[in-house]
């Protein structure tokens, strides 16, 4: 019995709960949770820079789940500067062109840092349940659970990481299409 409790949990821990999503502006959700993991970030000498395009569009999202991801990307990049670094966070619009959506807009989180990076060999896995690159540390839950809940949000997670050279996540949200007399088309 305690095994199926334990896995029980688990499985909800990886489930994320099923979010309201709501049209939401990105730069309360960013400085919220830059604020809550502050003190951790200054104890692990990282500096923080937060570099946000002027009028940002608001994007379908829940909050507090856009907020869980970015948490899981901060605690994730301190812990690949054990020695300190910066950690970035940048957003942006731009167009972007892919099949069926031909000049759609995105909004484009990045969350960067300077810190170890991940192998090459290792970048392939790093959404799969239970991996982890952490010695010892971990259960390998924190960035399937990112990349669900973009899912969710009906974007996606992308990665670029240079070992010795940093990390950059990027949470792509797709943005309403909207006509020439600014209604949803």
């Amino acid at each position: 019995r305690p095994c199926a409790a334990l896995i029980r949990n688990l499985m909800d821990f990886a489930r994320p709960a099923q979010g309201s999503l709501r049209l939401s502006d990105v730069e309360p959700v960013i400085r919220a949770a830059v604020k809550i993991t502050s003190s951790y970030l200054d104890k692990s000498r990282i500096k923080v820079v937060v570099d946000l395009d002027v009028n940002l569009p608001p994007i379908e999202a829940d909050p507090n789940q856009l907020q869980q991801v970015l948490l899981n990307l901060f605690f994730n990049a301190a812990e690949a500067m054990p020695k300190g670094g910066c950690l970035a966070i940048r957003a942006t619009t731009r167009s972007v062109s892919s099949g069926r959506r031909r000049n759609a807009k995105e909004l484009t989180l990045a969350v960067s840092d300077t810190g170890v990076g991940i192998e090459s060999a290792a970048l392939p896995k790093i959404f799969r349940s239970f991996f982890t690159t952490k010695q010892k540390k971990g259960m390998g839950l924190g960035l399937s659970i990112c990349e669900r809940i973009m899912k969710a949000h009906g974007g996606r997670i992308s990665v670029e990481s240079a070992p010795g050279k940093g990390t950059t996540f990027y949470l792509h949200f797709p943005l309403a299409d909207k006509g020439d007399d600014g209604k949803d088309s």
